[in-house]
């Protein structure tokens, strides 16, 4: 997947890419799910307007896409500052860093500070 994409933001949306792959993913391995929708070929883009729900539809797994989606997409807009990540998406830092840990499936950690 990382091969076939275009990479249209160089180097750095490689580099911004694989850094939220990283902190979004649980484990030691970065899977596909932590990767951005935009390289899965899916995204928030999915369901039509209206149309029937797909068979099998899981409404919390596609809000967890769409929320890591803006993350991302936060993420990318400011650099990989995650303070900034969180103010874009109206969130406290405490807030952003809770979501991110919640889809990663990593535990709280109190001890976090902003990055800045």
């Amino acid at each position: 997947m990382l091969a076939e994409y275009a990479w249209p933001g160089n180097v750095r949306e490689l580099e911004n890419l694989i850094e939220r792959a990283v902190a979004l993913s649980s484990g030691d391995e970065v899977t596909v799910d932590a990767l951005p929708a935009v390289l899965r070929g899916s995204g928030a883009h999915a369901l039509s307007a209206g149309g029937p729900l797909p068979a099998g539809f899981a409404l919390e797994e596609y809000l967890a896409q769409i929320e890591r989606e803006l993350i991302d997409r936060a993420l990318t807009e400011s650099g990989g500052v995650k303070k900034d990540a969180a103010a874009r998406l109206g969130l406290t830092f405490r807030q952003f860093r809770h979501r991110v840990k919640k889809l990663s499936g990593q535990p709280e950690d109190d001890a976090d500070e902003p990055e800045a």
